[in-house]
């Protein structure tokens, strides 16, 4: 059993192991709506744990109570604060609503370069290491006293279901707090910010089993006994990789409200290079790691479509990308690593004014919109991928599409068409695919890693699609590369 929390919605899913495929069935799904706003945006905990605990119900009915396991994904960076009686002492604050500021400060003290070279983190101004000082104080005398201890949000919901406090391998690494040297929290830099090493658990890794269901949730929710969970790769983006195909030389677009472009390696890139391509390492499953840059993905759409709603349209996502495929191409773009999108309120706004910053026509109607949207991401696309040949030194042959992006039929022929790579695609579910594998490891259903990418790719159903052989397509991405700067160029 897993649950899923993601940056816009909620699920939990039961897996089953038959036929040496693991077989998936969604029990239920979520909205996972913010409050709050502006600098005071927070995620609404106490509502996705309540939904949770109805997944966890659901699951259990259909299970007869009886589960081998269970794991949590979600997004990284932000973190709760929970107190000895696994009581959180403030709200989560929402990624979106860290200040620009505190980050440059801290960038000023601590510099970029030696940031990135220590942790392999691409200095953002979400990550961790420049709001957890902040969020301590913001959260009164409590925050700072030896009870209380900074958690991840699935490091959280495990407390909140089990007790034990985790610090997991893969969402650990997002917070630009982990010394690359040794794989645990880094000491002289939490000191730097402020910050004592003590309200952090230490690291762990992933694929082991940490604790048991707690007993009266158990009961709560219908459990025969107290399930094992397992610490999956608790990052949502690792677990989706860990589930995508392993054929060398393909690179990975895990597509959903973010959009994470990369590639699986061994060990990580600090080059200043990497850097300046806005490259991070992320840990993956196991002792690997991604490299990869994280973009502004289909929360564009998402954000659009709410717009729209709001004057009063009657818009769905199947119609827009219908729309926005039969009108054809538009020439119009934007790079969607630019900083600025993070945190936009007005989507349709931003759109049009990235647009014409670089003297192209802004997109009028929902389709336009709907399709300049996707050509930009598969645009940016294209780029990340151009640039993982270049820092890695490795070709590019094959390009995975994964997650909800891959149901979206459009995308995935921009994506192919701009990239000039054969696109496999699938599975949608692959953070939850991930997970259940390494919780199959975790607890003996499956022998070893190897076995589980046997069952992973027996049970990801994925299809390939191959790019367009039409001269005036590759001449339309072309022109739009050169036409579209890079977001801190002079062009």
């Amino acid at each position: 059993m897993t649950v899923d929390l993601g940056a816009t919605s909620g699920r939990v899913l039961v897996g089953r192991l038959e036929r040496d495929r693991l077989e998936i069935a969604e029990v239920h799904r979520f909205r996972n709506e913010p409050a709050g706003s502006g600098p005071e945006l927070h995620w609404d905990a106490d509502e996705l744990f309540a939904q949770t605990v109805i997944g966890l119900q659901r699951a259990a009915a259909q299970l007869d109570g009886a589960a081998n396991s269970m794991g949590v994904t979600a997004w990284g960076v932000d973190v709760g604060l929970l107190d000895n009686q696994n009581k959180l002492v403030a709200p989560i604050q929402h990624y979106r609503a860290a200040d620009p500021q505190d980050a440059q400060h801290w960038l000023h003290q601590l510099g970029a370069e030696k940031l990135f070279a220590r942790t392999g983190v691409l200095p953002q101004h979400i990550n961790t290491v420049f709001r957890i000082g902040k969020i301590l104080d913001s959260a009164g005398k409590a925050a700072r006293s030896q009870d209380v201890r900074a958690l991840l949000v699935p490091d959280l919901w495990c407390a909140l279901l089990t007790g034990a406090r985790t610090a997991e391998r893969s969402i650990a690494s997002t917070t630009g707090l982990v010394s690359l040297g040794t794989g645990s929290w880094d000491t002289e830099l939490l000191d730097a910010v402020g910050v004592d090493t003590s309200v952090f658990p230490p690291v762990m890794e992933n694929r082991v089993v940490v604790g048991e269901l707690d007993k009266e949730l158990a009961a709560k929710i219908g459990a025969r006994d107290q399930w094992p969970f397992v610490l999956v790769a608790s990052h949502d983006t690792a677990s989706a990789v860990a589930a995508a195909s392993p054929r060398p030389n393909t690179a990975f677009v895990s597509s959903g409200t973010w959009s994470l472009v990369g590639v699986e390696l061994a060990s990580p890139i600090v080059t200043s290079d990497a850097l300046a391509a806005a490259f991070t390492n992320e840990a993956g499953l196991g002792a690997t790691t991604l490299f990869l840059r994280n973009l502004t993905g289909l929360w564009l759409l998402e954000e659009a479509i709410r717009q729209w709603q709001g004057q009063g349209k009657s818009v769905t996502i199947s119609s827009l990308v219908n729309d926005a495929a039969t009108i054809g191409p538009v020439r119009a773009a934007f790079d969607v690593s630019s900083p600025e999108l993070v945190s936009s309120e007005d989507v349709l706004r931003t759109v049009r004014m990235q647009c014409a910053s670089t003297d192209m026509t802004p997109p009028k109607t929902p389709a336009e919109v709907t399709r300049c949207i996707l050509q930009s991401l598969a645009l940016t696309y294209r780029r990340t991928i151009d640039l993982c040949e270049q820092l890695t030194a490795e070709p590019v042959e094959e390009v995975h599409m994964i997650g909800g992006g891959s149901l979206n039929p459009l995308l995935r022929r921009l994506t192919a068409d701009a990239c000039g790579r054969p696109l496999r695609f699938g599975p949608v579910e692959a953070t939850s695919l991930g997970s259940l594998a390494a919780q199959a490891v975790a607890v003996g259903d499956l022998s070893d890693e190897a076995d589980a990418q046997a069952v992973l790719q027996r049970s990801s159903h994925a299809q390939l699609l191959r790019p367009s052989n039409d001269q005036a397509v590759r001449r339309f991405w072309q022109q739009l590369d050169s036409t579209v700067p890079t977001p801190g160029s002079n062009a």
